[in-house]
C-alpha cells in the first residue's frame, strides 16, 4: 500500500476530490465524466484486495455494502420496469452511489483530518462564491427591472449567463456550509485560526443566512430553525445543566409548532380541495401539489408494497393515478413523488425503503459513537429535505449526497495527524 504507485494515484485521486467538491456548484454536468474518471482510475490501479482489506480494518464495509446495495438495487429493478429507458437513467443520476464506496471510501481511509477539513473548506468558499454572485446578479436584474422580486426565491439562486439551481438545493447547500462552519469554528479548527479568518468566517455565515432567506425554500427556514433551537440549548447546556430553561425552550418549540402545524394544515386541506375542483392549479402552490402527489403515490405503494413497480414505471403509474383523481395539472407535467422515501417505496417497494433508511442509519450510530456532530447534522439537514423532494432523483442531490456523506464520515473516523498520502 504504500508503493510509489499507491503515492502517485492517492494524490491523483485527492486532488481530483477536491476539484469536484470545488466545481460542485459551478457546473453539475462534469459529474458524470468525473464519475467514470474515478471510476477508471480504480481499474487502472487494481488494487481491490487492498482496498478490501484497508475498508474492513476501518470498520467500513458495511457502509460501503449498504451504498452498493442502494446502487445494485436500482439495477435489479430494471428487470422488471417497462420503460428500461427511464430505468437506466435511474443508473446514471445514481452513479455516485457506486462511485463512492468503489473509489471514494478508499481514498478517504487514506486521508488526515486535516486533508478532509480541507476538502469541506473548498466546497464552503465555491458556495459563498456562488451565493454572492447570486445576490450581484439579482441586483443587477433589479436596476435594469425595477422589479423587487428579482432577489427572492427563483430569480435568488440565477447566475450570470443565465446557469440556474433550484433553490431548494441552493438552500440546502448553504444551510451544510453554515454547519461546516461554525462546527469548525467551535472545534478551533486551525484552517480558521486568526482574526481575520474568523471575521471572515462569521461573514460568511452572514452571507448564507441572508441568501438562504431570499431562497423562500419553506423546508430550508424549517430546517434552519431547528438547528437555532439545537445550538441554542446546546449552548445554554455547554458549561452547567439548565434542565428548566431547556424545558422552557422546548416548550415554546412544541406550542409554536402546534400552531404552524394546525395553520399549515387548513391551508393545505383547502390547497388540494381547491385543486381537486379546478382543472388547472397555480403552480408555486407548493403544498396541494405535494398532497395530491404524496395520495397518488401512496396509493401505488398500497398495490406494489413488495417490490414496487420498477424505477422505470413510476412516472407512468404516477399519471394514471393523477388522470384517475382528475388531476389535470399534474397529468400534464411530469412530476415525481416530491418524497425520496416515498420514490424508494414506489418504485422498489419494501426493500427500496429498507436500503434508504440504512443508508443514513449506518453513518448515523457511527457518528453517535464517534461524537461526529457534522455527519449527524449533514444526515439530518439532507434527510429532513428528502422529505418533501426526491433529492436522489436529480444531479443537485444524487452527487452531492453521497460524496459529503463519505467525506464527513471519514472525517469523523479520521485522526488529526495520520500517515501521509498512504
Amino acid at each position: 500500500m504504500n508503493s510509489q504507485k499507491s503515492v502517485v494515484f492517492q494524490k491523483i485521486n485527492y486532488f481530483l476530490l477536491a476539484f469536484t467538491v470545488s466545481a460542485f456548484y459551478f457546473c453539475r454536468y462534469i459529474f458524470m465524466p468525473l464519475a467514470i474518471v474515478f471510476l477508471l482510475l480504480a481499474v487502472v490501479e487494481n488494487n481491490w484486495r487492498e482496498r478490501y482489506h484497508l475498508l474492513k480494518q476501518r470498520g467500513w464495509l458495511g457502509f460501503a455494502a449498504v451504498m452498493l446495495a442502494f446502487y445494485l438495487l436500482y439495477m435489479v429493478g430494471t428487470l422488471y420496469s417497462s420503460d428500461v429507458g427511464l430505468a437506466f437513467s435511474e443508473w446514471e443520476y445514481k452513479i455516485w452511489l457506486l462511485v463512492a464506496p468503489v473509489a471514494l471510501l478508499p481514498i478517504l481511509a487514506r486521508t488526515t483530518r486535516r486533508q478532509n477539513d480541507l476538502l469541506l473548506l473548498c466546497f464552503v468558499i465555491s458556495v459563498l462564491v456562488v451565493a454572492v454572485l447570486c445576490m450581484l446578479h439579482s441586483v443587477i436584474e433589479y436596476v435594469r427591472t425595477d422589479n423587487v422580486f428579482s432577489f427572492f426565491y427563483m430569480n435568488a439562486g440565477r447566475l450570470p449567463l443565465n446557469s440556474f439551481s433550484h433553490p431548494s438545493y441552493c438552500a440546502m447547500y448553504e444551510t451544510v456550509c453554515m454547519v461546516i462552519v461554525i462546527e469548525f469554528l467551535r472545534g478551533k479548527n486551525e484552517l480558521l485560526e486568526g482574526r481575520w479568518r474568523r471575521r471572515l468566517s462569521w461573514l460568511a455565515l452572514g452571507v448564507f443566512l441572508l441568501h438562504i432567506f431570499l431562497l423562500q425554500s419553506k423546508m430550508a427556514v424549517l430546517v434552519f430553525a431547528a438547528l437555532f433551537l439545537f445550538y441554542l440549548i446546546f449552548l445554554l447546556n455547554l458549561h452547567q445543566r439548565r434542565v428548566w430553561a431547556t424545558l422552557g425552550i422546548l416548550l415554546v418549540l412544541v406550542v409554536g409548532g402546534v400552531m404552524l402545524v394546525s395553520r399549515m394544515n387548513t391551508r393545505v386541506v383547502n390547497s388540494l380541495q381547491t385543486y381537486q375542483e379546478a382543472d388547472k392549479v397555480d403552480p408555486q402552490e407548493s403544498s396541494a401539489i405535494r398532497m395530491a402527489l404524496w395520495q397518488c403515490s401512496w396509493e401505488i405503494y398500497e398495490k406494489n408494497w413488495a417490490f414496487g413497480v420498477g424505477p422505470g414505471d413510476v412516472l407512468s403509474e404516477l399519471h394514471d393515478r393523477e388522470v384517475a383523481h382528475g388531476y389535470v395539472y399534474l397529468s400534464q407535467h411530469s412530476a415525481k413523488c416530491h418524497n425520496q422515501y416515498l420514490q424508494n417505496m414506489v418504485a422498489l417497494g419494501i426493500p427500496g425503503l429498507l436500503v434508504l433508511l440504512a443508508f443514513w442509519a449506518w453513518p448515523a450510530v457511527f457518528a453517535w459513537r464517534k461524537k461526529d456532530l457534522l455527519t449527524l447534522l449533514l444526515i439530518f439537514i439532507v434527510g429532513a429535505n428528502m422529505l418533501v423532494d426526491c433529492v436522489l432523483q436529480y444531479y443537485p442531490g444524487s452527487t452531492f449526497t453521497p460524496i459529503f456523506l463519505s467525506i464527513c464520515f471519514a472525517r469523523g473516523h479520521s485522526m488529526p495527524c495520520g500517515e501521509k498520502w498512504a
